[in-house]
């Protein structure tokens, strides 16, 4: 089984935009802002759990999510009210992450966490909201 611990930094101009997926969950300025400027992860990831700090330079935008072997809630990473299901499913080359939130912006997303070697992350993304589906890549580096 992988393991994707860590602390990954961003890497602005080789991953892609994610202003598409905050248009689809109807972000406003300021939260997209936050999220344009995520500086990177923290990552323990501990066979089947795994805590998961997403940083950033807006001070405010603060995300930390856990994770077991089951379903469990967590709190949505558009810090909306109510929460968001979600699960990991390790693999022998990769972890899945998994999501589902109800309104506002009922959606789901899936996560892959590749590591490429010892020092680089690539998370793959597919997001899926009111029907309409984008998926886009970011890259982490240690």
């Amino acid at each position: 089984m992988v393991d994707v611990s860590g602390r990954w930094v961003k890497d602005r101009p080789a991953s892609d935009s994610m202003g598409v997926a905050a248009r689809m969950v109807h972000l406003n300025f300021v939260m997209t802002r936050a999220i344009a400027l995520i500086k990177g992860l923290d990552i323990d990831h501990r066979g089947d759990a795994m805590d998961l700090r997403i940083f950033s330079e807006v001070p405010f935008f603060k995300v930390r999510e856990q994770y077991a072997g089951h379903a469990q809630r967590n709190m949505r990473r558009d810090l909306r009210r109510g929460g968001v299901t979600a699960w990991m499913v390790p693999r022998p080359t990769h972890v899945e992450l998994h999501f589902h939130w109800e309104a506002p912006y009922a959606g789901s997303e899936t996560d892959l966490l590749v590591p490429v070697g010892a020092s680089e992350l690539h998370t793959y993304h597919r997001l899926t909201v009111g029907g309409e589906t984008h998926i886009y890549r970011q890259i982490y580096r240690k």
